[in-house]
């Protein structure tokens, strides 16, 4: 070996041991000023994050693992159905293709969900999942989902808002209403509603049909006379084209006797009107009374001229 790469191979050993011992005193230093413990427990840290390194750098690509596909179906924001899959992830598969019905619907998924919105309401959907990598292919096992039904309106209600102008209240207490034949007059959330009506009570039963408009609101006059006595009132109000779409309500109501010291308005003024006739006839009498009586004074005057 020539004496120039003998010297600077010697210098170089010289320093990588001048090295050593210069990192050990470190370390032997450090003992003596913050414990023997905190030396130990920074040189078992360097061993564990050295041996994980090595281990990351180790493992070895295999063949995907078979995919356990999930799924279930949902409501989008315009009510429409879809169906939500996921699967769980693997690092060594690198796409996806998914199968619906023994057929492709899609290829190339890098991710471990798809959502499927080309499905229709109550109709069953049979999908399975190969994953594929670089080293193989794994197929998942098939799962069915069924396309659910999404309501226009998420709760359907109907109920009764008045009967003959009077507010009903919400405290439980059974409304109140003179005899006759009441107006109803109520609400829905479904529009254009088509209405059916029972009133049980009193004897007898009534039935009857109306709509709802586009914002909801109801009424009926009913063409029967209510008696005093206590009746229910069954409601249904369904969607005219999706009879799946309902709802059902009641109300219980008394028809009790008008007190004796109460009025309808409509009497109160047909009262007043005869006052007023009387009144007027009167005065009218009055004056021909005082007309004949003065006639007759007159006469006499001329005869005793």
């Amino acid at each position: 070996m020539p004496k120039t790469k003998k010297n600077k191979f010697g210098k170089i050993l010289k320093n990588h041991f001048l090295l050593t011992m210069a990192i050990i005193a470190f370390y032997v230093s450090l003992g003596f000023v913050f414990g023997w413990d905190l030396l130990a427990g920074d040189l078992k840290n360097k061993k564990q994050v050295a041996g994980s390194t090595v281990s990351a750098l180790m493992r070895i690509i295999g063949p995907p693992v078979t995919p356990v596909l999930n799924g279930n179906s949902l409501c989008s924001v315009e009510n429409e159905p879809y169906i939500r899959l996921n699967w769980n992830a693997d690092p060594d598969a690198d796409e996806y293709d998914l199968y619906r019905n023994k057929e492709l619907l899609m290829t190339g998924i890098t991710d471990n969900f798809f959502s499927d919105p080309s499905v229709s309401k109550n109709k069953k959907y049979t999908y399975y999942l190969i994953a594929k990598g670089p080293e193989g292919t794994a197929v998942s096992e098939e799962l069915t989902v069924t396309a659910i039904k999404c309501l226009a309106v998420a709760n359907p209600k109907v109920w009764v808002e008045k009967i003959n102008k009077k507010a009903v209240e919400n405290s439980g207490k059974k409304p109140e209403i003179k005899p006759g034949r009441p107006v109803f007059i109520g609400q829905t959330n479904i529009a254009k509603a088509k209405l059916e009506l029972e009133v049980i009570g009193g004897q007898q039963t009534f039935y009857a049909t109306t709509q709802a408009n586009n914002n909801g609101y109801w009424s009926w006059v009913s063409p029967n006379f209510f008696d005093i006595g206590e009746y229910n009132l069954e409601m249904e109000a369904a969607e005219i084209n999706d009879e799946e779409l309902f709802a059902r309500n009641s109300l219980v109501f008394l028809v009790t006797k008008e007190k004796e010291d109460e009025t309808d308005e409509f009497e109160e003024e047909i009262a007043e009107r005869e006052s007023v006739k009387e009144t007027e006839v009167s005065e009218i009498e009055e004056i021909v009374i005082s007309s004949k009586k003065d006639k007759g004074e007159n006469s006499e005057e001329l005869i005793q001229s």
